[in-house]
């Protein structure tokens, strides 16, 4: 893509990011734990971000995306700490804009797609989130446990934003009919 405000706006995206990491460093650091040096999955993800092309990396980027933004809202609802809630509330405002600037991106980037083409997509990209999902979740779930939150309902969350963002992003929500 030879778009350069697209790339300022992903150079930007990327320092955003880098940002909230530091930021989880601290606090896991405040709270005497250890950041992981390597971890499996992060292997998985930068391979599938790289597989194809940009569009590709926009759909995993996405994935990564709504599952942060779901743990950090959780994070924010059920910790007692008030600093660290507002801290996640913080990078869950954050987490919203990116999700709504590549669903915008995806938009332009499949509106004159196919009707066909476009459940296709939804199908390998939904294939690839329930995996990332269940993978996050086992990863996570004495964590989930010690906010006080069920597994399953976390997963139910998941599934319900995934649907909502993987719809405006491929262009598939459903039509709603004015109301006379």
């Amino acid at each position: 893509m030879n778009d350069p405000v697209y790339e300022q706006c992903i150079d930007m995206f990327i320092k955003e990011e880098q940002h909230h990491a530091r930021i989880l460093a601290q606090m896991i650091a405040s709270m005497d734990g250890t950041l992981l040096t390597w971890h499996w999955s992060d292997l998985i993800f930068i391979a599938l971000r790289r597989l194809l092309h940009l569009k590709t990396e926009i759909f995993v980027l996405l994935i990564a995306e709504i599952i942060g933004k779901c743990f950090y809202r959780v994070c924010s609802a059920h910790l007692e700490d008030p600093l660290l809630s507002d801290a996640f509330s913080l990078i869950v405002l954050d987490e919203l804009g990116h999700l709504e600037f590549h669903c915008g991106f995806l938009r332009s980037q499949f509106e004159k797609s196919p009707l066909f083409v476009r459940k296709f997509v939804l199908f390998c990209w939904s294939i690839l989130f329930y995996c990332a999902c269940y993978v996050f979740v086992a990863d996570h779930k004495e964590a989930l446990i010690g906010l006080d939150v069920p597994p399953r309902q976390f997963l139910k969350d998941l599934f319900t934003s995934f649907r909502i963002y993987s719809q405006r992003s491929l262009l598939l929500e459903p039509k709603v009919e004015p109301v006379n």
